[in-house]
């Protein structure tokens, strides 16, 4: 089967900005991978990511360390809006030393302001999507285009979604035990904090 033949899968990614990496994440990441690579063998594999800081681009490291998984890149805003934006330097040079794997870059339409620009690149991801891969806290937080909206409104279109537990940084605490009785039907296939 030549790969012009191939249907598309594709995942989209969605996580916290501010997370700790450490060993248990990247390989909670990798099974998630591992398994959809496993399902979709005969599909070619579009990893969605907009790579933010955090969540987004660790995401896009470990999928782009996978021969045949190709990086969409969609953009809320402007790259150079979208990059002030951005809380560290290591963030946005980890951002340009992404840009040259991807696959397709291309920004969204232009939006009234920025929690609505990230709000339709939420809804994008959604819309094109096959399966979400959420690196969450669980918590849902009222921000518009934020991780839990997007999780949220992935439960309501009855997505596939793998949540990874992981932590906002400094602004949340160990929530994991009152939350997986409030998420509903989301597979949990690891955890870091």
């Amino acid at each position: 089967m030549n790969e012009s033949s191939l249907s598309i899968f594709r995942i989209a990614t969605t996580g916290h900005r501010f997370i700790s990496v450490d060993v248990r994440l990247s390989a909670s990441i990798r099974s998630v991978l591992d398994r959809i690579i496993q399902e979709h063998a005969n599909s070619e594999l579009h990893l969605l990511c907009a790579l933010a800081e955090g969540s987004d681009q660790l995401v896009a490291k470990i999928a782009l360390s996978y021969p045949g998984i190709k990086l969409i890149v969609p953009l809320p805003l402007s790259e150079e809006e979208y990059l002030m934006g951005f809380a560290s330097d290591i963030g946005r040079e980890s951002f340009y030393e992404l840009m040259p794997s991807a696959e397709k870059v291309f920004t969204l339409p232009e939006q009234v302001d920025h929690p609505t620009a990230y709000e339709s690149l939420g809804n994008y991801m959604l819309d094109h999507c096959e399966v979400l891969l959420a690196l969450w806290n669980g918590q849902y937080s009222l921000r518009k285009g934020g991780t839990g909206e997007v999780v949220k409104k992935a439960l309501k279109k009855e997505k596939i979604i793998y949540w990874i537990y992981t932590s906002n940084g400094n602004k949340d605490r160990e929530v994991r035990g009152v939350l997986q009785k409030d998420i509903g039907d989301i597979e949990v296939l690891g955890f870091s904090i």
